[in-house]
This record gives C-alpha cells, sequence and structure tokens, in this order.
C-alpha cells in the first residue's frame, strides 16, 4: 500500500513536472489574464459564439459558457468535433482554441467557420493554427508554449474571459481574478504533498477513493464542466476510470440503477461537488439523492466549494480535483505526465 505522507512520494512530487504545474495554477491564471490581446474593434457584435476545441483546451470554454449563463446576451457553444453546427455563419463569432495549433478537429472546424464567413478568434501557442491567423489575417492571441493542455487551464480560459468582456459580453476585472489566483494560492498550501493526510483534504479524497472506480457529482448550472475536469484530469493524470455525471439530470436515469447490481456498486466510489451557491431546490435534490445511494455504493464523500464569486467557487473545486488526481496516480503507482496512449492514436491518425 502507498503511502501518500512518505518521503518517497513527497520527493517523487517534488520533481514531476505535472505537479508543478498544477501547483503553479494561481501564477497562470494571473498569466493568462495578462496575455495581450489583438484588437478586437473590428469584430462586430455576435449573434453566437462557438468556442472550437478539443480536450484540455476545450474545458476553457465550457467554463466561460457557464459562467456567462446569467449574463451574456447570445447563446455560447463548445465544439469538439470536426464540424460546425448550422446555424454557425457570418453573424457567429468562432473562437479556435488549441494549445498546440496543430489539432486536427480543430483546425477542420476553424476552416469551415471561415468558409461560412464567420468571424474568427485564434487561440494557441503556435503550429497550423497560428499560420492560418497569420494567413487570414485575423485576430490571434499567442499563449506559451511547453505544456501539457491540460495543465495549461490558466492559458486556455483567461484569454478567453478577457475576450469576452473585451467584447462587452460579461463584466470580468482584474480584482476578480486576483481573487481567485489568491485563493488557490491559499489551497494549496493545504493540498501540497508536504502536508500529511489528516490535514490535507486532496489526500483524504484519493484515499477514500482508493480500490474503488470513482464517480463525480456535479450540480448545474456551474458545476457540471468542474465534474468533467475531474473525470479527465484522474483520465490522463491517474491513468484511471472514473466516470462523472449532472444533476438534477442525473435523478432522471442514472439513480435507478443501483440497486439491480449490488456488488458493482459497492466498487464505486461517489464525489459530490457542493455549491456554496445552490439553490434551495438543488440543496434539497442533491441531499435527498445522497440519502437514496449512499447504502449501495462503495464510498460517498461530499467536497463543497470555497470562496465568494462563482469563478472563485468554480475554481476552488477544480483546484481540489487536480490535486486528487495527483494523489490517486501516486496511489496507483501511475506517472502524472506522460499520456501515452493519446500520443501512441495520434501517430496512428497521422499515418
Amino acid at each position: 500500500m502507498v503511502d501518500l505522507d512518505s518521503q518517497q512520494i513527497v520527493e517523487k512530487l517534488s520533481k514531476d513536472p505535472m505537479a508543478e504545474a498544477i501547483y503553479l495554477l494561481p501564477e497562470q491564471i494571473i498569466a493568462g489574464w495578462e496575455v495581450a490581446l489583438p484588437d478586437l474593434s473590428a469584430v462586430a457584435s455576435p449573434d453566437n459564439v462557438v468556442i472550437v476545441g478539443m480536450g484540455g483546451s476545450a474545458i476553457g470554454g465550457d467554463l466561460v459558457r457557464v459562467l456567462g449563463q446569467a449574463e451574456v446576451p447570445v447563446p455560447v457553444n463548445v465544439v469538439r468535433d470536426y464540424t460546425l453546427p448550422a446555424y454557425v455563419g457570418p453573424g457567429s463569432l468562432v473562437i479556435a482554441s488549441s494549445y498546440s495549433g496543430n489539432t486536427e478537429e480543430t483546425l477542420s472546424a476553424f476552416t469551415q467557420a471561415k468558409e461560412v464567413g464567420a468571424q474568427l478568434i485564434a487561440i494557441s501557442s503556435g503550429g497550423k493554427l497560428a499560420e492560418l491567423a497569420g494567413a487570414w489575417q485575423i485576430p490571434y492571441i499567442k499563449i506559451p508554449s511547453g505544456l501539457q493542455p491540460r495543465a495549461a487551464l490558466g492559458y486556455s480560459m483567461f484569454p478567453l474571459l478577457k475576450i469576452f468582456s473585451s467584447l462587452g459580453l460579461m463584466k470580468v476585472s482584474q480584482a476578480d481574478i486576483e481573487a481567485v489566483a489568491k485563493l488557490l494560492t491559499e489551497l494549496r498550501e493545504e493540498f501540497k504533498p508536504e502536508v500529511p493526510a489528516g490535514e490535507n483534504g486532496a489526500k483524504v479524497v484519493a484515499l477514500a477513493l482508493e480500490g474503488l472506480i470513482p464517480l463525480v457529482y456535479g450540480s448545474e448550472p456551474l458545476l457540471g464542466p468542474v465534474a468533467y475536469r475531474w473525470k479527465t484530469q484522474v483520465n490522463e493524470n491517474a491513468k484511471s476510470v472514473i466516470f462523472n455525471n449532472t444533476l438534477p439530470e442525473l435523478d432522471h436515469n442514472e439513480i435507478n440503477s443501483w440497486t439491480a447490481q449490488p456488488g458493482l456498486a459497492k466498487k464505486i466510489g461517489v464525489v459530490i461537488l457542493r455549491d456554496t451557491g445552490e439553490s434551495p431546490q438543488m440543496q434539497k435534490r442533491i441531499n435527498a439523492t445522497r440519502k437514496l445511494i449512499e447504502e449501495d455504493v462503495g464510498a460517498i464523500i461530499e467536497v463543497h466549494s470555497r470562496g465568494t464569486a462563482p469563478l472563485e467557487r468554480i475554481f476552488s473545486l477544480i483546484y481540489l480535483g487536480d490535486y486528487v488526481s495527483l494523489y490517486l496516480a501516486m496511489l496507483f503507482e501511475a506517472d502524472p505526465t506522460p499520456v501515452e496512449i493519446i500520443e501512441k492514436l495520434k501517430r496512428e491518425l497521422a499515418k
């Protein structure tokens, strides 16, 4: 059994690139917000906004979408595909986000956006997307290279927020960004490897999930993408199977699946993400859902958001999930940084 508090684990994580990237997320958030924007004065007020991206580059779009639901006056959609919806046209703003700049699905959809006359903005660290932006003479935002896409959330999301703010679609201030970074700076002092399991909330969750298949529940409207971020971080960092779902939707289907196969249910560890901004109806629903399933599953853990504003609350749970994925990697004796199967698939597709 792996001891997360052992000096061996602490030293191993002190040298791990993914652990370092997670630790430095607060600084990356500030840097992502401060990335220089091109001149956007020619961008007309859009009828809709489509953010095109895959994997770690798309999650920033998901988060901006849910953060803006109560404020952005036009529909916002995130497309993870080679093709765009039929409604995309001259009245649309299409923003392509690809960390490498070479994501084939993103390049394909962005080329289609050009063909239908949409307004275009591109974000990448270089690659073919940068070349297209130069050739098409469209606004281009260059972000730093050298990271795994999933470890570049500050660069994939906060330039997007700045675009939305600059275009008058959302109100986001420097103070909002600094508040998020400050909160995460405090949280990393609780979650870092040197802090023992008895005082480390991320280690507590990872240990509760050891030997179980994780399942993460997040409530609408804010925490659906956060639950998905937990899933993908555990997939890539811990190399583990994990599932996610959202409330209230799961109460209309998945909740009915726990009793027929009790042996299977006992192999699942449920993490419920709780938001301090939950409506009374959602609080009642989550509490009732937990009561109905807690005897059937292998473990059930609730974790609560920290901070005041929605942006802070979302990132407090994202940051916890990032650290949980790191400690699950240690428990599963997996290297958090490489994603060999993904790279192998890319090589196969390139043939």
